[in-house]
């Protein structure tokens, strides 16, 4: 609530808020785009080593498969998975599934179209034991009723792991101790760790997400503290000469250095300020006029008055003529009340003082 009327009150907090806004979302957008694209590159970069080992050990595998040695062939298999710390799993299977150069089935056949060297046939049979589990996996059928190679990321023992089926041809080399009656012998299937890939996409991402976070910081502070130079401090102080202005400070100016529209406001504020002082100066003037002709003609009312009192003293002693000269009491008493109703300015010489 404190945060929601601080929004509303402060300029500044809501020019803050607007830039952290866009910058987040802008940027935020931006990451997402260059995790996905780096990402991806790095995805490229382990699918194409993985290829590339794929494509060695199935040509060793065929190598061997040539020169009719599966002994060469079991023992290469075997060192493969101890010696590539990636490789979790190597397995050659028939195009049936069972697991080959286990058993001695293809032995026999192959012993019966083409004789082989007895010595061959003694070490195979040395190392015969029970094919493992045979396998069923969508993308092993899917490889050899294609004959295209199959990649697919999948969890074994907790990890993530690709796996890569590459398909065996029957090629004629082949046929002549395998037969014409299937175009694929077997498939390769080579499962790799992704352990090193996820620590890269990882590495990456943080990298990205922190290179974001202080380009985001960096470019609010600038914008900031440009738009609080350029913009907030200038509106501030107009804002400030306005409220002397409205509490009746008339003499307070706006320091307008620009020719922006902050800076005609700033001058708008002066030649407004400019006009109330000289408006306030007249309206002193005409006041002090009202109040000199207010005072006057207060005079001229008392004057009116004194004139009236004498009129009603003077009608007391209004009297019938005669031949009698009036007495020098009265006299005197005309006078008198003759001079009172001048002014002192115009009191004649015949006049008593008062």
């Amino acid at each position: 609530m404190m945060l929601l009327d601080l929004l509303q009150r402060r300029l500044r907090v809501k020019v803050i808020a607007l830039i952290a806004g866009i910058l987040i979302v802008g940027f935020g957008l931006l990451v997402i785009l260059n995790i996905g694209r780096e990402a991806q590159v790095l995805v490229d970069a382990n699918h194409e080593t993985a290829r590339l080992l794929a494509a060695s050990i199935l040509g060793s595998i065929q190598s061997g498969m040539l020169q009719a040695r599966p002994d060469v062939i079991r023992r290469l298999v075997q060192d493969l998975r101890s010696e590539l710390k990636d490789v979790r799993r190597l397995d050659v299977y028939r195009a049936n599934g069972v697991e080959a150069f286990s058993d001695l089935e293809t032995l026999n056949r192959v012993n019966q179209l083409a004789k082989l060297d007895p010595e061959v046939v003694k070490r195979i049979y040395r190392m015969h034991r029970e094919p493992g589990e045979r396998i069923s996996h969508p993308l092993f059928t899917r490889a050899v009723e294609t004959i295209t190679s199959q990649e697919t990321y999948e969890s074994l023992d907790g990890g993530r792991v690709l796996t890569l089926f590459r398909p065996l041809e029957n090629r004629k080399r082949c046929q002549a101790c395998h037969g014409e009656d299937h175009r694929v012998r077997g498939v390769v299937r080579i499962t790799l760790g992704v352990e090193k890939l996820d620590a890269e996409l990882r590495a990456a991402r943080n990298r990205q997400i922190v290179i974001a976070a202080l380009t985001i910081l960096g470019v609010a502070a600038t914008v900031v503290v440009f738009l609080g130079r350029v913009v907030l401090e200038p509106i501030a102080r107009v804002a400030a000469a306005a409220r002397r202005v409205g509490a009746g400070d008339f003499d307070v100016r706006v320091a307008t250095v620009s020719r922006d529209e902050i800076g005609d406001l700033g001058r708008v504020i002066n030649d407004m300020a400019d006009h109330l002082k000289a408006a306030r100066a007249d309206l002193e003037a005409r006041n002090a006029e009202l109040a000199t002709t207010l005072h006057s003609l207060r005079e001229s009312m008392e004057k009116v008055a004194l004139l009236e009192q004498v009129k009603g003293e003077l009608a007391k002693f209004r009297v019938m003529p005669s031949s009698r000269p009036p007495c020098r009491a009265s006299r005197s008493r005309w006078r008198r009340l003759s001079c009172s109703s001048r002014s002192r300015a115009s009191w004649p010489s015949s006049c008593p003082s008062p």
